[in-house]
């Protein structure tokens, strides 16, 4: 579709679907404007946008996308494929502002008139992409798959239209499901991955991430909203060694809203551990290269434990050698009594491999919803005009062979998330 057809089909979308709200301030001009996009997940996006009068209101766009809004500045966000997101244009104090608050693109997009528009080299991204995800994929043999050839086809296909920062976003939304594996994206990142670390851990001095409560005589709970941090770890053992302290019969812990995160799971299973075992194993594309099954019990059981060790130390075994062994000491503390584990289907990422651990050890009851199934170990790498693409570098399974990738790790007793730890309280009390 061509970008003026496509333009107005956004127009007589956008009557069908606007938001009900008051009307705001007059429209802005006509005109050419650089537009800043400040994504939560993608971040700074940047690009142009022309806004032209149309009945009464104004509409923009391009091939991958385009507005339409009425005389209230109420009006819709259109996609190529059809998906329509609610959009309202603002005027804010340093100009015109589009808000989507839904949707791939959500966020303030800020309109400058006179600011110059940025330059990129869209073209030079997908060839860097191949090199990158052949170079470091955890797999190199999906690179072959009919799936992957499909979006790579798409893909090249689709970038030769963008035009701009959101284009791209979109160009790679459109041809990338997510069904053969997680962790697969291409981001404009406000801050380097150490510095989103040092934020969280901030973030954590003021709501900690990590809190024990004891919910009623015998039974403590520990409450775990995320993995995603250095110094939470501290944080993390300290909710774990008050519920050791507490002397509680029974330990429940919620990682029903966990999303994953770094190594900071590792102080929850090495509090709850009996014995040193191998739980798993996380595997790279150095291993597939020369391999067709999964390193044996003999291969896993004399690599070291992850207690202690760096990330930095984990990869590069993992580059090296294509397998580490997911194995831990038990701390010299630990919690001797009844574990229960509360999990959602947001409990996701390094919260499932922790879960799936534990499963694997035989030292909890896991209750709720079966997991998300998103568990692999992503890592950014650069790509032309500072862009990042994450990409999945190790995959992991369980000592059983089970994989969690796109599978999740099911509860033992399975009930709605809102009920788990009712549920859980009950098996406490009844022990």
């Amino acid at each position: 579709m061509s970008q003026s057809l496509f333009l107005q089909a956004v127009l007589a979308a956008g009557s069908a679907l606007s938001l009900a709200s008051a009307a705001t301030a007059q429209l802005p001009a006509e005109g050419t404007y650089t537009f800043t996009l400040s994504s939560v997940h993608y971040g700074t996006l940047q690009g142009q946008l022309s806004l032209e009068a149309s009945d009464g209101g104004l509409r923009a766009g391009n091939d991958q996308y385009g507005f339409a809004f009425d005389e209230t500045g109420a009006g819709t966000l259109t996609f190529a494929d059809g998906r329509q997101h609610d959009a309202q244009l603002v005027s804010g104090a340093e100009g015109p502002v589009i808000v989507t608050a839904s949707g791939l693109l959500r966020g303030e997009w800020r309109l400058e008139a006179q600011a110059p528009a940025p330059e990129r080299d869209y073209s030079a991204i997908a060839g860097v992409m191949e090199q990158i995800s052949t170079a470091w994929i955890y797999d190199p043999r999906l690179m072959q798959t009919p799936e992957f050839n499909a979006f790579r086809q798409g893909f090249n296909a689709c970038i030769d239209t963008v035009s701009d920062d959101a284009g791209l976003i979109y160009c790679f939304d459109r041809n990338w499901d997510g069904s053969l594996f997680s962790h697969y994206e291409i981001l404009r990142p406000l801050n380097t991955m150490e510095g989103l670390l040092d934020e969280a851990d901030a973030a954590a001095e003021d709501r900690p991430v990590a809190r024990h409560e004891a919910v009623e005589p015998g039974i403590a709970l520990v409450t775990i909203d995320s993995f995603f941090g250095i110094a939470i770890e501290a944080q993390i053992d300290a909710a774990m060694s008050a519920a050791i302290e507490s002397g509680a019969h029974s330990l429940i812990v919620d990682l029903r809203e966990n999303g994953g995160g770094t190594a900071a799971a590792i102080p929850v299973a090495a509090r709850i551990l009996e014995e040193r075992q191998v739980l798993g194993t996380f595997i790279a594309n150095a291993w597939w290269r020369d391999n067709e099954t999964l390193p044996g019990n003999e291969l896993l059981e004399v690599r070291p434990v992850l207690n202690g060790r760096s990330q930095q130390e984990v990869m590069g075994e993992l580059v090296t050698t294509g397998y580490t062994a997911a194995s831990l000491d038990p701390a010299e503390t630990v919690f001797d009594g009844d574990v229960y584990v509360l999990i959602s289907e947001r409990t996701a990422s390094a919260s499932e491999a922790l879960v799936g651990m534990i499963k694997m050890s035989g030292r909890a009851t896991l209750i709720g919803e079966t997991t998300a199934g998103e568990m692999l170990s992503s890592n950014f790498f650069p790509l032309p005009s500072d862009f990042s693409l994450r990409l999945p570098v190790a995959d992991f399974y369980l000592s059983d062979g089970a994989r969690i990738d796109g599978n999740g790790v099911t509860p033992d007793i399975e009930t709605a998330a809102e009920d788990a730890l009712e549920r859980a309280l009950a098996e406490a009390r009844a022990r």
